[in-house]
């Protein structure tokens, strides 16, 4: 776990986006503090389509242990974020 981001901009707004696009919800409803059983759908199925999802979306590569190492959206935007920073891409 890698703590956690905000999504007002930058790689947070970017996984915030991905999200409600992913589960066709407006973007306001994902926050922080949002965790998959806060929205309708999120199974451990539909987990591995989000995650390519963002993977594509954001360039970057989760390893196995990272995919299910957050407790909720802010920490998967921090993990994002520092996936982004390793891979050398600027917010």
């Amino acid at each position: 776990m890698t703590g956690r981001t905000s999504l007002d901009g930058g790689t947070g707004a970017r996984v915030r986006a991905v999200i409600a696009d992913f589960f066709s919800l407006p973007p306001e409803r994902v926050t922080a503090d949002t965790q998959a059983e806060d929205i309708p759908g999120w199974d451990s199925t539909t987990h591995v389509g989000l995650i390519l999802a963002i993977e594509e979306a954001l360039a970057i590569e989760f390893s196995v242990d990272q995919v299910t190492d957050f407790a909720d959206v802010g920490e998967l935007a921090a993990t994002c974020q520092t996936l982004r920073e390793q891979a050398g891409h600027a917010d």
